[in-house]
């Protein structure tokens, strides 16, 4: 089952599309647990510190970025999606492993529960 990562195609100055290229090449040679589908999205409302974008996925809690640097930080994103699907229900609580993305985390969302 695929996850989401969204990327705020409004206040990254332009850079979308390159920044979608490169998230899009970078995940599907990354070998992850679940596959990563990286769309773009507009205003995702955190303008203040830009670029945004989001993590989502069946049973796994919805975390939002900002702040995200898709260039440089390219690396620290493959590890904090990789901890993010391994972790329990989406919910990381050790973080490290996520380098400069740790502190660019805004919010986090506890997963849907699933339907009786």
């Amino acid at each position: 089952m695929p996850v989401y990562l969204h990327l705020c195609s409004t206040c990254d100055a332009g850079r979308s599309q390159e920044d979608l290229m490169l998230m899009q090449r970078t995940f599907a040679q990354a070998r992850l647990p679940r596959p990563v589908t990286v769309l773009t999205q507009p205003c995702m409302n955190v303008c203040s510190e830009p670029v945004t974008l989001s993590l989502q996925g069946q049973g796994l809690a919805t975390c939002i970025f900002s702040g995200v640097q898709v260039e440089k930080d390219i690396d620290d994103l493959v590890a904090t999606v990789r901890c993010w699907v391994e972790a329990p229900a989406g919910w990381i609580d050790n973080a490290l492993a996520c380098g400069r993305l740790r502190f660019c985390l805004k919010a986090r969302v506890p997963a849907l529960p699933e339907a009786r």
